[in-house]
């Protein structure tokens, strides 16, 4: 009799892991990739080993920084006609983003380590976003 057997791992993961597969260039990549799909215009960004400061072109500053095992980000006026609410809603947004990316970032290096130990047959996203990975045997 044919038996199909199926395993499900969920994890939460600490931002100190987080943190540490994030560098300058993929944060300002995520920075980049967010404003564009908020409608948002990057005017400048500057980036360090852990840090990296936007100015948008509606008088917003976002701040993220990634150290001492932790991720931060922060956005505020550098007007004084900016909407605060828009604030909130712009950092709220980013904060989400981040959470998603660095998801799937940590995804992706999970799917790495099981192809250097497994088979791994095909991977594939499932409607919830989930990272669904088939491994033969």
């Amino acid at each position: 009799m044919p038996c199909n057997l199926t395993a499900r791992a969920d994890a939460r993961i600490d931002n100190k892991v987080l943190a540490k597969m994030l560098n300058a260039q993929n944060v300002e990549q995520i920075i980049r990739q967010f404003a564009q799909a908020a409608n948002l215009v990057v005017d400048d960004v500057s980036a360090g080993t852990t840090y990296a400061y936007a100015y948008l072109k509606n008088g917003m500053q976002i701040e993220v920084n990634w150290r001492n095992g932790a991720i931060g980000i922060d956005v505020g006026a550098t007007t004084r006609n900016t909407d605060p609410e828009q604030v909130s809603k712009i950092a709220a947004g980013l904060k989400a983003y981040f959470a998603q990316v660095t998801g799937l970032m940590l995804q992706s290096q999970v799917v790495n380590a099981l192809k250097q130990n497994f088979t791994v047959e095909q991977t594939q996203r499932a409607a919830n976003g989930s990272l669904v990975v088939t491994i033969g045997s």
